[in-house]
């Protein structure tokens, strides 16, 4: 009996180890994966940042940088040698033509336990993860009628101000040239107040600083024309 046990000592350490290593090695591409889909994620939704493509893109890389650095950071789980990828790729595609996608490649070197009796102590890891961006035509239609003139109760500020400063916050989410933006204002009358451009900023913002309001509030044709 004790010849069998041992015999089967044999076979199912080996096994058992494989499976503890599998096992590990599951966790460390699930949690690299949920890093490298982070980083591209975060890219895509960086490129806001910056008036030039070449500013957006190192912005974009810098930001994919640090969020998987943070989801992922050297030496985590064992690891080594972890790094990652980051490459932007215009769609060249008639239904791709204007996306942007990114694309994150991230490996790692993790550990083993058991398997080291078979003298594999380390087992690479390898994952990508993409995110898309595409560009935006949006028109803006802002009310600038007298009512906008109201002091808001609990504030010094107008309805007229507020509505100013949320609409030049609101462009910031939005990616010079890349999306295109326009600004159609109405009172009594509705005003092309700012041409769709794909270089808005900071000529929007200009136009929106200037607006005043008072007048008649004629929303139905500012929003036919935008």
């Amino acid at each position: 009996m004790v010849l069998l046990v041992a015999c089967l000592l044999m076979f199912l350490v080996p096994i058992i180890g494989l499976v503890v290593d599998c096992g590990l090695l599951y966790f460390v591409r699930s949690r690299l994966t949920s890093a490298a889909d982070a980083a591209a994620l975060a890219a895509a939704r960086s490129l806001n940042l910056g008036l030039t493509v070449a500013d957006q893109n190192s912005a974009a890389v810098a930001r994919a940088q640090a969020f998987f650095n943070a989801n992922f950071p050297a030496g985590a789980y064992g690891t080594s040698g972890t790094s990652v990828n980051v490459s932007l790729t215009q769609g060249n595609t008639p239904a791709t033509l204007l996306t942007l996608y990114v694309t994150t490649q991230a490996q790692t070197s993790a550990p083993t336990y058991f398997m080291n009796i078979f003298n594999i102590s380390r087992i690479p890891v390898k994952v990508n993860g993409q995110a898309a961006r595409r560009n935006i035509n949006l028109i803006l239609v802002l009310d600038r009628s007298g009512s906008m003139a109201n002091t808001q109760p609990g504030t010094s500020s107008t309805a007229c101000d507020l509505m100013k400063s949320a609409a030049k916050n609101f462009v910031t989410y939005f990616a010079n040239n890349r999306d295109r933006l326009a600004l159609v204002t109405f009172e009594s009358a509705w005003f092309n107040t700012f041409n769709q451009s794909q270089t808005f900023n900071p000529g929007i913002n200009t136009a929106i600083d200037g607006i005043s309001c008072s007048g008649g509030t004629n929303t139905s044709t500012a929003l036919k024309q935008a």
